[in-house]
């Protein structure tokens, strides 16, 4: 196995990467609840490197808007309609976990079988 060229790895997402990193020899995903939060940790990445999720002096503050990576996408509309969870909430939850990130990345092709 090879590593994708630099320039491939770049365009992907933090959460991506991090879900990739979580897949099995076999093709499923690890079971490991601490990679699952490593995950969700690496979309809030992303959402914050997109200026989506940013802390202001009293709250954080969340844009749902439309992006190109669809865990992202999910998970900034989830926050958006609970705005009183914190952040720490948000990493341990397993609604939105490994096998939903995954499985929006399927859903919109930018993983295949």
């Amino acid at each position: 196995m090879s590593l994708p060229e630099q320039d491939v790895i770049y365009r992907r997402s933090i959460g991506e990467i991090l879900a990739l990193l979580c897949l099995q020899r076999d093709g499923r995903l690890t079971s490991s609840k601490w990679a699952a939060v490593a995950v969700n940790g690496g979309v809030m990445l992303d959402l914050a490197h997109a200026g989506r999720l940013t802390q202001t002096a009293d709250s954080i503050e969340i844009d749902s808007a439309t992006s190109a990576i669809p865990a992202a996408d999910a998970l900034s509309r989830k926050m958006k309609a609970h705005p009183d969870r914190p952040l720490t909430q948000w990493l341990d939850d397993d609604r939105w976990g490994l096998e939903f990130i995954a499985a929006s990345f399927m859903d919109t092709g930018v993983w295949v079988r």
